[in-house]
């Protein structure tokens, strides 16, 4: 790994903003935590200053461009925040009850009242979760204090994450950064602004297990609901290349013909597939699309403006993915999860 990486970095050493964007996952997202250090310790003085992240991803870019020592020390944090993290610190438990209550009200609600204050809006609380971000991004006003430091001392450019607003289906981009510009499109946005552990949380809020966050005047929750190129982002940023961080691991043809169940697929089985289509199927796609442009470009001609169209260099080494499933690791912690017990069992190839 540390040749390819080697390689793919030669090329654009010292030619402009390297970005890092990082998927969601959920618990998956450890495996980012452990990639970042192993390439903070084999390059420590490699510099990411584009930093944009989804879900679970968004938490872990935030610790990364709210550190204000050296990219190594960052990378240390983060996996040291990863090892330190328990259930309890992500959510507290609802009571069954009061789920099925608030499922029975949502049901006759016609839209046309708001909620009262105190509905549950989630199947957990996420108050834990938001205690535990101000903690490790130390902040008790919910300021990244740490972000506008970089900004203001040029080793951050910029940092992303990416939300999806509930009432109108777009995906928005919030970005912190140094001369960027909004950025408009029918069904994705990107605006300026000082990010907070609020934007976070929303990044984060999976549908229906997390409550929505209030940013504004609307409601949004996890990125990657709408988002169908998550890669934009860093290209909007001015990035000119790009090391992006799957959660996913990529099946070998005989594993994707192996049935994942025999006999009718239970429930958790479709909801697995569901999950993997909307959260982790775009950010492949996206990168093959981004290569394919690339080679088009490369081939096509040689001409400055050849090079220009193709945008910035996505070489199949950095685009990272785990070296095998994520049940396999799992299976070695917890043998079930059931739903009331904060954790969702999907197949066995990507969401146990």
């Amino acid at each position: 790994m540390r040749r390819r990486w080697q390689q793919a970095s030669e090329p654009a050493s010292g030619t402009g903003d390297w970005a890092l964007v990082l998927s969601g996952g959920g618990a998956r997202s450890a495996y980012q935590a452990g990639v970042i250090r192993y390439i903070a310790e084999a390059f420590p003085d490699r510099a990411f200053t584009i930093l944009a992240g989804v879900s679970a991803g968004a938490i872990n870019a935030a610790q990364l461009a709210n550190h204000t020592g050296t990219f190594p020390e960052a990378a240390e944090r983060l996996v040291q925040t990863w090892r330190a993290v328990r259930l309890e610190d992500v959510v507290a438990p609802v009571s069954r009850w009061k789920v099925l209550r608030t499922l029975l009200r949502r049901a006759r609600d016609n839209g046309d009242q708001p909620l009262p204050e105190n509905t549950l809006r989630g199947l957990v609380d996420n108050a834990p979760l938001r205690a535990f971000l101000k903690r490790h991004l130390q902040t008790t006003d919910g300021r990244l204090h740490g972000v506008a430091f970089n900004l203001k001392r040029g080793t951050l450019r910029a940092f992303a994450v990416t939300t999806t607003n509930y009432s109108t289906g777009q995906s928005v981009t919030w970005v912190e950064g140094r001369n960027i510009e909004n950025w408009e499109r029918p069904d994705r946005r990107g605006v300026q602004t000082e990010l907070t552990v609020e934007h976070i949380l929303a990044s984060a809020a999976l549908p229906f297990v997390f409550p929505a966050i209030r940013l504004g005047d609307a409601w949004y929750g996890d990125g990657g609901i709408s988002l169908l190129t998550p890669l934009a982002p860093a290209i909007h940023l001015g990035a000119n290349a790009i090391l992006a961080i799957s959660t996913r691991y990529k099946r070998t043809q005989e594993e994707g013909n192996a049935p994942d169940v025999v006999g009718y697929p239970p429930a958790a089985q479709i909801l697995g597939m569901l999950l993997n289509a909307i959260f982790l199927d775009t950010f492949d796609q996206d990168a093959a699309m981004l290569e394919r442009i690339n080679r088009f470009g490369t081939t096509a001609s040689t001409t400055s403006a050849a090079r220009l169209a193709a945008g910035p260099a996505l070489d199949p080494q950095t685009l990272n993915r785990p070296g095998q499933t994520g049940s396999r690791i799992s299976a070695s912690y917890a043998r079930r999860a059931s739903l009331f017990n904060l954790g969702l069992r999907g197949n066995r190839d990507e969401n146990a």
